[in-house]
């Protein structure tokens, strides 16, 4: 819904949250914020995002790639943009052979 700075933290683990202002976000559309208003909790000053968007697990927005744009961190269990990320690009991030469930042997 809007480009992502190299570095920021997209995804953390359940219970942490991030609060954004409204001028963070000060370029984003209208429709875009109206969006948010419905599906995170916000106040005046902005809105919290957690690790798991509209009760979705976070899952659900990252599919893997071999030339990943999300790094995580797993002792933190936050995913951080491993670069800047354009608008409507695909959330990816490189999962371990190990974690990688879908391969069979």
């Amino acid at each position: 819904m809007t480009d992502i700075p190299e570095g920021y933290p997209l995804f953390g683990p359940k219970g942490f949250s991030y609060h954004i202002t409204w001028e963070e976000v000060s370029c984003i559309p209208f429709s875009v914020k109206q969006h948010i208003r419905s599906v995170r909790h916000c106040d005046g000053s902005g809105f919290w995002l957690d690790g798991c968007l509209d009760k979705i697990d976070m899952s659900y927005y990252i599919n893997h790639s071999e030339t990943p744009n999300l790094w995580h961190d797993k002792n933190a269990d936050i995913f951080y943009a491993d670069r800047n990320i354009k608008e409507g690009e695909e959330l990816t991030c490189l999962y371990p052979v190990a974690e990688r469930d879908w391969l069979t042997e």
